[in-house]
């Protein structure tokens, strides 16, 4: 989702303006629009509050950023669990399928010898 999309109220704004612009025009290209500009001042007081607002929502998205890795790590450690406990019980069922099919062929060989 894009970051001028976002509508959660807990979730902070970016400029429609700055997005516009960083989305479609090189840094290059931003800064001799900003330069051209007829009004110095108003484009001045301007950054300052669209590097705040961008900040502050990249800053929001580095966070969820962070609740999704903790998360992936979680799931993985989770099956990493589960891995082990089916393979340690596939173990144990072959080896006790081994064990079985051993018996199985002595008694076989047991009775066959029983005349």
């Amino acid at each position: 989702m894009s970051h001028s999309t976002a509508r959660t109220s807990s979730v902070p704004q970016s400029t429609t303006t700055s997005s516009q612009l960083f989305n479609t025009l090189s840094v290059y290209e931003l800064l001799k629009i900003l330069k051209n500009a007829k009004n110095q001042y108003n484009v001045k007081a301007l950054c300052p509050p669209f590097i705040e607002r961008e900040l502050e929502f990249f800053n929001y998205l580095s966070g969820k950023i962070r609740i999704i890795e903790a998360d992936i790590t979680v799931k993985c450690a989770r099956v990493r669990v589960h891995h082990k406990a089916t393979t340690d019980s596939l173990n144990r069922l072959q080896h006790k399928g081994f064990e079985r099919s051993i018996e199985c062929i002595l008694i076989k060989h047991h009775s066959i010898k029983k005349p």
